[in-house]
């Protein structure tokens, strides 16, 4: 058994809610184990056996959103702000939006970390895969501002409202975005939603699009 433990940092400051796992010198695998860091950004977890050449990796989802990693170690600082710098990003969600419609996150590149960190973000942690690395509410308040790191970053956001199953309401409605930009320009498309290049305070608008589907 080794214990690895250590804290989640940004601008000096403990990261809360970051997913923390541990790697095996052969990747891509799943995590051998996770753990959540504290209010002050601090993680503690048990691998079985030794984890020689492995490797740590923070997944900051609530804000700031990127990744940290650090060779597997008894004490270990993951600085979030400690390679890529961090920007603002600034999502503005323009028509008919709906409360429940969230922004998803995830990175195509982060400048500084290698693609096979950056592709971890995919590997299963504790038996689950989650493709996206935040999920933030955009709908409610109608923008989203968060640091994340300098990279490529994919954006996607979408919801739909199904009949009630009691008959309540038997609207079938969907909320999809029908365009982005950046500064006034066209964003690319990616594989699902738009993909933006952050390499500074950038704003993003989505052009929200309702669908009655009867």
């Amino acid at each position: 058994m080794t214990a690895l433990a250590g804290r989640v940092s940004a601008g000096g400051a403990g990261v809360a809610g970051a997913v923390v796992a541990a790697f095996g010198p052969e990747r891509p695998s799943p995590s051998l184990a996770s753990a959540v860091t504290g209010a002050d950004g601090r993680f503690a977890l048990v691998v079985d056996g030794e984890v020689v050449g492995g490797l740590l990796l923070a997944r900051c989802g609530l804000g700031p959103v990127g990744l940290a990693t650090a060779p597997a170690g008894p004490e270990v600082e993951l600085a979030l702000d400690g390679g890529p710098a961090l920007h603002r990003l600034t999502v503005v969600a323009e028509g008919p939006a709906p409360p429940e419609l969230d922004l998803q996150l995830t990175p195509r590149r982060i400048d500084g970390l290698d693609d096979e960190v950056v592709g971890l973000v995919h590997a299963p942690v504790d038996g689950e895969v989650h493709s996206m690395l935040a999920v933030l509410p955009l709908g409610g308040p109608g923008r989203v501002d968060v640091d994340v790191q300098g990279g490529r970053w994919l954006l996607y956001a979408a919801h739909e409202s199904a009949p009630d199953a009691l008959g309540a309401d038997g609207r079938h409605v969907a909320w999809q975005v029908e365009s982005a930009t950046v500064g006034g320009r066209p964003a690319d498309r990616g594989f699902i939603g738009h993909e933006v290049e952050v390499t500074g305070p950038t704003t993003v608008t989505l052009h929200i699009r309702r669908i009655d589907k009867g």
